[in-house]
């Protein structure tokens, strides 16, 4: 057999990675993805496909009251305040319209949330209220309608809504208004939230978290006020 003698190209290999170094990397990445959702405010937790709504805008609403109770119209308008705080975002309340969904071409509500007293079907059966975000080419929530039904009107205090909810409106605006904030319903291993089977009209700490995540606080303040809900 013969031997030929040439000039050795040299090339550099990688070394292998080790099998730690490369789970330390996976665990950073991990680590950053988490990070991004705090600073963008979007927790998949809670998000909804409408996103976090405006944080440097107010996100106005109008009251078609007809079909109201006053007691009615001040629940949802105390809700609204009450999301305003724990989401850091302002809801904007620019007063009562005679304008309504049905009647509109094009559709009413463009640019604010339109509120209105209807009857409204959900998987076939009449629905309490419903909350239709409506985001824009962002998809950051701009507009949208939110529902409340009639089926709400003749139940007393303290009955069960439709095997859930309460019948004051309180109950039903938060649970409404946090679907626009990007919360979605949660199923019955969370009893205690307002997006789940909760009777009493307040926000549970998941809630609160979720409002939070979604919001309009600054990444510092964010992690500040998850750590004081344990999230």
């Amino acid at each position: 057999m013969s031997t030929t003698t040439s000039t050795p190209t040299t090339t550099t290999e990688r070394p292998r990675r080790p099998r730690r170094s490369r789970w330390l990397s996976l665990v950073a990445i991990v680590a950053v993805l988490g990070v991004g959702a705090l600073l963008t405010g979007c927790d998949p937790t809670y998000q909804l496909i409408g996103g976090h709504p405006p944080c440097d805008a107010p996100l106005h609403f109008r009251i078609n009251p007809a079909g109201f109770t006053h007691a009615e119209l001040t629940d949802i308008v105390t809700a609204a305040g009450v999301i305003t705080s724990e989401a850091n975002v302002a809801l904007q309340y620019d007063g009562a319209t005679s304008e309504a969904y049905a009647t509109q071409d094009p559709r009413s509500g463009v640019g604010y949330v339109l509120i209105e007293h209807r009857t409204t079907t959900y998987a076939g059966r009449e629905a309490t209220a419903t909350a239709s975000p409506w985001p824009d080419n962002k998809d950051v929530v701009r507009s949208g309608s939110i529902w409340f039904g009639p089926v709400a009107d003749h139940l007393p205090v303290g009955s069960p809504l439709n095997g859930t909810w309460g019948s004051t409106y309180l109950k039903l605006a938060l649970h409404e208004w946090s679907h626009m904030m990007g919360l979605g319903d949660l199923d019955q291993s969370h009893p205690e939230s307002m997006m789940s089977s909760a009777t009493a009209p307040s926000l549970s700490d998941g809630d609160q978290a979720g409002l939070v995540s979604n919001g309009c606080y600054s990444s510092g303040e964010r992690q500040v006020r998850l750590a004081q809900l344990g999230q």
